[in-house]
């Protein structure tokens, strides 16, 4: 998918609903998708917390339900800001996968980070790590206790061009 440029083709969307698929700003089902020359409005992450009620929300919600599930939401140097408190994620799935890495987080992540609160089995197979985050929100002596703060190599794994395979479809790799 190709636009016209950085804040010139924007995706921006504000449905909501109580099944995430359905209320996805954007939602991709094929492998080896690139999008070029395309602002995504959530890609700085501003969040507001709903405080209507006690979950105030999370920025995302992975689905991996097995450990042979090649899949997962890497965010590498973004920037996470907002109003009121929120989770970096929640479990959607037994395996559920997210890497922040090298991001700031102001003060609207809440100290535990993450929560299991659509998986509310058993933590072991989840994958919820960090990487060299900043900022007031990345303090990490609260975190949920399944979270993982990421070392050099562990974080290449999830933060090289190999985890989304990109050497075999990208063009500038081919």
């Amino acid at each position: 998918m190709r636009g016209n440029g950085k804040g010139r083709t924007s995706i921006v969307w504000s449905e909501s609903s109580t099944d995430t698929t359905k209320s996805a700003t954007f939602k991709v089902e094929a492998p080896n998708f690139v999008a070029f020359g395309i602002s995504f409005k959530n890609c700085e992450i501003f969040v507001v917390a709903d405080r209507r009620v006690d979950i105030r929300g999370s920025i995302t919600a992975q689905s991996r339900y097995s450990d042979k599930e090649n899949s997962g939401f890497v965010f590498v140097e973004g920037k996470v800001f907002g109003i009121g408190g929120v989770y970096l994620g929640r479990a959607n799935g037994d395996y559920s996968r997210v890497i922040f890495a090298k991001t700031y987080f102001s003060k609207t992540i809440v100290p535990q980070g993450w929560t299991n609160w659509s998986s509310p089995g058993s933590t072991k197979n989840l994958y919820h790590g960090e990487y060299k985050c900043h900022g007031p929100g990345s303090a990490i002596e609260s975190r949920a206790p399944w979270s993982k703060q990421l070392n050099d190599k562990e974080a290449m794994a999830f933060t090289s061009i190999e985890f989304i395979q990109g050497k075999q479809w990208l063009p500038a790799w081919i």
